[in-house]
């Protein structure tokens, strides 16, 4: 497999853009500082790149409030569900191996797998685990995870789960069911996902920060903390999360922005002979709508106004940003929030990891305001409203 031989020259020496987008950079670097300012986030890592180029790449404050070392472009980030791509693209590697098919059944690889119809278990197939169509509620069962049970306790009880549709008929985000597609890959070719993940992925596109345990991230000796906001508006360092290390497939990974770098630009085809473009066509192409009121979350202002029409593909949202294609994924973890996005019609996109909670997402539609000359908005600053007005309503009364 080919190495990305001539990623680090150009990591380090950042190229000459075009006179109207370095004047949309300037902007952009002016937003993200404000936004950060205002939100007192200790550290974040942020770039903008096209298919063939890194033209902004910027990292700031520190990887934890307790060390003060500052973060840099290799600082490790837990990711969340940008992971969910990950999965998605090391199925579509397998697939062009003959080693599994988009339409295999799930019960081929998991004969004793259950949902609460013996219908709908029937018909499930791998393609509606990665478009999250399997007709279960939202999230479900994260709540045993969130207990501290393992995944395999989780999947246990997944068949007394009503179903709100059939199955291949709705979208519903799901974490526990994503991560069965972590057993079909080992049935599939005997291997270990996490051993799948950097066989077939890190290593090729040369992702050198890239883990996918606890012991490796703090291995690293350059990670982010964890923290959250207290009380007082303040983020605190706060405990490390084990949820997406148990759902590994769904959630698991650690990168850096270097490493992001990397994997933003694969998706926009610059590296065909790695991640070809038979599986960016078949992650990247809608298999289920979003409905409206999905989007319509006080967390993410800028989806409803922004987004016309939201899709599912594979692993990844497919969406419409104000009448421009676009393709995205957040991850959301306790004291992490992150996002990669990109326009493939322009072939640009950006990356936004923080060790705060909730805002990633923001920057990048500010980006992409800024990029389409739409009128841009703050989309951060009502968001930090709402977080602050959470936290007024958890205080005690006087």
């Amino acid at each position: 497999m080919k190495k990305v031989a001539l990623f680090f020259i150009l990591f380090f020496s950042l190229v000459a853009v075009k006179a109207d987008d370095t004047a949309v950079i300037k902007k952009f670097e002016s937003e993200v500082e404000k936004t950060l300012k205002a939100w007192n986030v200790p550290g974040a890592a942020v770039a903008v790149v096209t298919k063939d180029k890194i033209i902004f790449m910027k990292s700031y404050g520190v990887r934890s409030l307790k060390t003060n070392q500052p973060v840099d472009e290799h600082t490790v980030f837990r990711i969340g569900s940008i992971t969910k791509g990950f999965t998605a693209e090391l199925t579509g590697l397998m697939v062009a191996r003959d080693l599994m098919k988009w339409d295999d059944k799930v019960i081929q690889y998991l004969p004793s797998f259950s949902l609460n119809d013996v219908k709908d278990t029937q018909a499930l197939t791998i393609r509606d685990l990665l478009s999250q169509r399997t007709g279960l509620p939202e999230r479900a069962n994260d709540n045993v995870i969130d207990a501290g049970k393992s995944y395999k306790e989780a999947m246990s009880t997944l068949y007394k789960v009503p179903l709100t549709c059939p199955v291949d008929t709705c979208y519903a985000y799901q974490n526990v069911t994503f991560s069965m597609m972590g057993e079909i890959l080992e049935k599939a070719t005997h291997k270990n996902y996490s051993v799948l993940l950097k066989d077939n992925i890190f290593k090729p596109l040369n992702m050198q920060n890239a883990s996918t345990t606890y012991d490796e991230l703090i291995a690293s000796g350059n990670y982010a903390d964890c923290h959250q906001m207290n009380a007082q508006g303040f983020f605190v360092t706060c405990p490390m999360s084990q949820f997406a290390y148990t759902l590994l497939p769904a959630g698991g990974i650690n990168a850096s922005l270097s490493d992001l770098i990397i994997w933003l630009r694969a998706q926009m085809g610059a590296y065909p002979s790695i991640i070809t473009p038979a599986i960016l066509k078949a992650v990247q192409t809608p298999q289920i709508t979003i409905p409206a009121h999905d989007l319509d979350k006080p967390w993410a202002p800028w989806q409803k106004e922004r987004l016309k029409k939201a899709s599912y593909g594979l692993g990844w949202r497919i969406d419409d940003y104000a009448g421009t294609p676009m393709i995205f994924h957040s991850g959301a973890l306790s004291g992490f929030s992150t996002v990669m996005g990109f326009l493939p019609e322009h072939e640009i996109g950006v990356i936004v990891l923080a060790n705060t909670n909730d805002f990633s997402a923001s920057l990048m539609a500010q980006f992409f305001d800024l990029y389409l000359n739409i009128p841009l908005q703050n989309w951060s600053t009502p968001l930090l409203a709402f977080q602050k007005a959470e936290l007024k309503k958890q205080q005690p009364p006087k």
